[in-house]
């Protein structure tokens, strides 16, 4: 378990205490770098990894957990529950995605089922990624262009936006304005309210070939 915040850490390690319980936490740290060596050292089934690790960039974490242990299952544990989050890991290859709670049903059924050998789909994925149906051209956005949508779906502006994908809000701006010629709105908004509420979200092929493999 490689957690930033040790009382999460400590609860966790106190929930799954009681000799007969099938899940046995081998290791903790709060450094990636660390946790990479307890890894080698321990050999876990499963490593639970906190999206959030100091000032660290998320994805890169995960991506050198991943490159340093391609076989080894990685489950997100995070207090990030944003959509894009979600989306963008499950996206990268993570086995799950867990919102950080006192309860650990979720967070117990989802190591389960990965130990299992399967990917667990966060419940309000599944609202967006469910078939394989490309109306209004939905098919030809870039990543980039889905990163948007999500992300101006959760609130973000702008500026915010151009500080999680790292490129300009003119960019940003312009992705915005060929959105709304490629679907004929107004704003983009009106995208967000015809995509999200009215038709069933589906991704580009390169989401897709992920979700593809879980049964979307």
């Amino acid at each position: 378990m490689i957690e930033d915040e040790i009382l999460i850490a400590d609860g966790l390690r106190w929930r799954f205490r009681s000799p007969s319980c099938s899940i046995k936490i081998l290791g903790y740290t709060n450094k990636l770098s660390v946790g990479i060596d307890k890894i080698k050292d321990l050999k876990p089934d499963i490593a639970l990894l906190d999206l959030f690790l100091g000032k660290s960039d998320p994805v890169q974490n995960f991506l050198k957990l991943k490159n340093n242990f391609p076989e080894l299952p990685i489950i997100i544990h995070s207090s990030e529950g944003c959509l894009w989050w979600k989306w963008r890991m499950m996206l990268e290859g993570s086995f799950g995605y867990v919102v950080k709670e006192w309860d650990v049903d979720e967070l117990t059924h989802t190591i389960c089922k990965v130990a299992e050998g399967h990917y667990v789909k966060p419940y309000d994925l599944l609202l967006f990624f469910t078939k394989q149906s490309f109306l209004h051209g939905i098919d030809t956005l870039t990543t980039y262009e889905l990163d948007i949508l999500l992300l101006r779906k959760e609130g973000l502006q702008n500026k915010e936006i151009s500080r999680i994908l790292k490129i300009s809000v003119s960019a940003i701006e312009k992705k915005i304005s060929k959105l709304c010629i490629t679907f004929n709105v107004g704003s983009i908004n009106d995208i967000i309210k015809e995509l999200f509420n009215t038709y069933e979200f589906v991704p580009n092929i390169r989401p897709y070939s992920v979700f593809n493999n879980l049964g979307c």
